[in-house]
């Protein structure tokens, strides 16, 4: 460092040296300055050109982070957009009728929650559209095939080959009787469906409806020889229940046993306790009907499908004895109006098991 005194007097500084000095200051008085021996080597002109190549440099690091985020941006909103799309355009062409659409989910975000909602539901549609295309096509079976035999009685009758009697008016009316049946048991589905079915609860006796249930299957039971049998617990409470319909829940699952127990075979219908081996529900607010027969039992793969409409199990059975498919359905949708459910299994020593189960809440402490 150098000091201003050991110059020649009268030497003066440059305003660059001055602005790079330290002054020297001593009774308030600035006496000197002091300087880098040699100076610092930079001039105004090297200033500005560093900061000119500092301010470059800057904005062009600028513009490399904007143009990256940009692109991470369109990248991001790309993943984002794209299942939206595919979304958007599988649901135009479920509306359009195209029920199979399905879109791929990866991931488990909530885009991939919501995708798997979209084919969940589309997948379900399917299924009822599928599932009502084979309902018209049973109902539309169902009609036919009574009054097909209605018309070619009637025309012979009418064309004289067979005489007007009642004999020969038996076969129109047992089919009319049956079409007024199907007719019937299709309107009680809709209303169940519809959540229309209006039920006239009573407080009843169950064991005395069961028995008289029962009673009223005895002549076809004994014509086939198959003994019906009825056990009840003492002391069980009023049930607030609609007689009508739980008669004919009892007689659809009657009917369903009389037709799949063989001659000399039985039907037992418990109202206390399940038959031995099958597991009652651990719930104490319950009451059980358990019809078991000593049928083949039902196929493992039936199982699953035995409350559908115009399920059979045995396809090669006709209509006249295996009924109209209807019957399991109507009595499990009855059994929901009551608040209850009905379901089915094998019995570990043969046969089949139908449980009918009801609420406590049903039950009056009558």
């Amino acid at each position: 460092m150098i000091d201003t005194r050991n110059e020649a007097p009268g030497a003066l500084l440059s305003n660059d040296d001055l602005e790079q000095a330290i002054p020297l200051v001593a009774n308030k008085q600035t006496v000197g300055y002091l300087l880098p021996e040699g100076g610092v080597g930079f001039t105004r002109t090297d200033e500005t050109a560093l900061l000119n190549r500092i301010n470059q440099a800057a904005i062009t690091a600028g513009l490399i982070a904007v143009s990256v985020s940009l692109l991470l941006a369109l990248l991001l909103a790309y993943r984002l957009l794209r299942p939206i799309r595919d979304l958007t355009r599988a649901a135009n062409q479920l509306a359009q009728g195209d029920l199979s659409q399905q879109v791929d989910v990866h991931g488990d975000d909530e885009l991939a929650n919501l995708g798997r909602a979209f084919n969940q539901m589309a997948a379900s549609l399917e299924e009822a559209e599928q599932s009502r295309r084979a309902m018209t096509a049973d109902i539309a079976h169902e009609l036919r095939n009574p009054l097909a035999v209605q018309r070619a009685n009637l025309e012979a009758l009418q064309d004289g080959i067979y005489p007007l009697t009642s004999e020969n008016l038996n076969p129109v009316l047992e089919q009319n009787y049956l079409l007024n049946r199907l007719v019937e048991d299709l309107r009680t589905l809709a209303l169940v469906d519809s959540g229309q079915l209006a039920l006239e609860p009573t407080p009843t006796d169950l064991p005395v409806l069961v028995t008289r249930v029962v009673d009223r299957y005895r002549a076809q039971a004994d014509a086939r020889r198959v003994s019906l049998n009825v056990s009840a617990s003492e002391h069980l409470p009023l049930i607030l229940l609609d007689p009508g319909r739980m008669e004919q829940i009892l007689g659809n699952l009657l009917s369903n046993a009389l037709r799949y127990t063989p001659e000399g075979g039985q039907i037992d219908l418990d109202t206390s306790s399940p038959p031995k081996g099958i597991t009652m529900s651990d719930d104490l607010d319950i009451v059980q009907i358990i019809v078991h027969d000593s049928g083949p039992g039902i196929p493992p793969e039936a199982i699953p499908h035995l409350f559908d409409r115009f399920f059979r199990g045995d396809r090669a059975r006709s209509r006249d004895d295996g009924g109209s498919g209807l019957g399991l359905a109507i009595a499990r949708k009855l059994s929901h109006a009551h608040g209850g459910d009905l379901t089915a299994q094998n019995h570990p020593h043969g046969g089949a098991v139908f449980i009918l189960t009801l609420p406590i809440n049903s039950v009056s402490t009558a």
